[in-house]
């Protein structure tokens, strides 16, 4: 049941306390052993926020680059997890143990594609799940898109078209432009504290 998940994982679960630019709270994971300590740290939390860049424009099925996976332990880290350098079953492997428990809740905004592009491309079928565009509709928050939620319970603004761009950015480059990772650890960082301002 979503509502005691979200009981369970407790206020503290979606506010980290590290800067998204401070030390080590950006994490490349582009080898098995980096990945494998990804998991160490996921396994722990109650609480996940999940983003996933893919480049659509380059190619006709498309292809995951990067999932994002954040999280308040250890003070906060977000996770880049490299699916171009990285083996598919290792990262099927690691990412499905949290992916798919049902004690650690999973937060998306605008879930759909992502949990798509998820079982599609590594047969992950993620569950429970919190939709932050979802639950601002449910709750009657006026603002349901990304970056108003940012803005209105985070107090961080950026620039609808920067967003677009970055979006549309060439997610294959390697390594990534810094502004592309940090775009990329901020949709699913602060993913976190918009969970918690619209649960409160």
């Amino acid at each position: 049941d979503l509502e005691q998940v979200v009981l369970r994982a407790g206020g503290c679960a979606f506010w980290p306390s590290r800067l998204l630019r401070g030390e080590g709270c950006i994490v490349h994971v582009d080898t098995v052993e980096e990945l494998n300590r990804c998991l160490t740290t996921l396994r722990s939390s109650s609480v996940v926020a999940i983003d996933v860049e893919r480049d659509w424009f380059r190619s006709y099925h498309g292809r995951t680059c990067l999932v994002q996976v954040a999280t308040a332990e250890e003070g906060g880290r977000v996770y880049l997890v490299d699916c171009l350098r990285l083996p598919r079953d290792d990262i099927t492997r690691c990412l499905s143990e949290v992916f798919e428990s049902p004690r650690i809740l999973k937060v998306f905004h605008a879930a759909g594609n992502d949990l798509r592009w998820l079982r599609h491309d590594f047969d992950i079928k993620t569950t429970p799940i919190l939709d932050t565009q979802v639950l601002a509709q449910k709750l009657g928050f006026p603002h349901t898109e990304l970056t108003e939620q940012w803005a209105r319970l985070c107090n961080v603004h950026a620039p609808k078209a920067l967003k677009r761009r970055l979006q549309r950015s060439d997610w294959r480059r390697r390594p990534l432009a810094p502004l592309q990772a940090v775009y990329a650890a901020a949709d699913a960082y602060a993913l976190l504290p918009v969970c918690g301002g619209l649960l409160v």
